[in-house]
């Protein structure tokens, strides 16, 4: 990652590259809100694949673009929007097996946990459902499940995600950049958004669903849908 000094930091994951450049990407802003802002030039770059075991994962050799100031946003989007150059590329990766959980609130129906021999999970409460989703994000769960749905209570995080596309394949480091700076930043902790990315020229779509501060799904859609779902 090279700063807006010119200094040079290796980042690891995206985590490490959000830590990094957080005091250049200012407050982040929800691309879906109206009068959205762009980034005067926040932005990651490098390429990477959308790794199993990060949340939805990075390339290293990111590096955050000069002349963020305090509130840009730092979103595919606003940087479309803006004309800025995108970061780059994300290698379209492996296939692996994940299932999908359905999730149901329900008190009226016996509890019925995370488990390998069952696709759903029943729950009497919200908060119990908060619990699920939380595991779901976090290995070991991550690397076995992900959320398909969520029934049964009208929590705003349980709602239909809004939904936040970036425009080439060239802006997926940027949206990865934009959803994990707002997912540490508390920007949907009573939320659900879902924010979509071509990888490649031959329909291959990154797909990263947030749902109260938690990644419970990210998967390429479009050759096939594979989930690729941690946090």
């Amino acid at each position: 990652m090279r700063s807006p000094t010119g200094a040079m930091t290796d980042c690891a994951g995206l985590g490490e590259l959000v830590v990094a450049v957080s005091r250049w990407l200012g407050t982040p802003v929800s691309a879906f809100g109206a009068g959205a802002a762009a980034p005067g030039g926040a932005a990651g770059t490098g390429a990477g694949a959308a790794a199993p075991g990060g949340a939805a994962g990075t390339g290293a050799g990111a590096a955050a673009r000069a002349g963020a100031g305090p509130g840009a946003a730092a979103g595919a989007l606003g940087a479309a929007v803006a004309g800025a150059e995108p970061s780059g590329r994300l290698l379209v990766p492996p296939p692996d097996a994940r299932r999908g959980v359905r999730l149901r609130v329900d008190p009226a129906v016996a509890p019925q946990p995370l488990s390998d021999r069952s696709d759903t999970v029943v729950v009497p409460c919200a908060e119990d459902a908060l619990r699920v989703l939380a595991e779901l994000s976090l290995p070991p769960w991550s690397l076995r499940r992900y959320l398909a749905s969520v029934t049964g209570t009208p929590e705003s995080w349980a709602a239909a995600p809004v939904s936040v596309r970036a425009p080439a394949p060239e802006y997926a480091a940027d949206l990865l950049l934009w959803v994990e700076h707002g997912r540490r930043s508390g920007l949907w902790d009573d939320a659900a958004v879902v924010a979509r990315c071509p990888l490649d020229d031959d329909g291959a779509e990154l797909s990263v669903e947030v749902r109260a501060g938690y990644v419970v799904r990210a998967g390429v859609v479009g050759h096939a849908v594979e989930p690729l779902c941690s946090a």
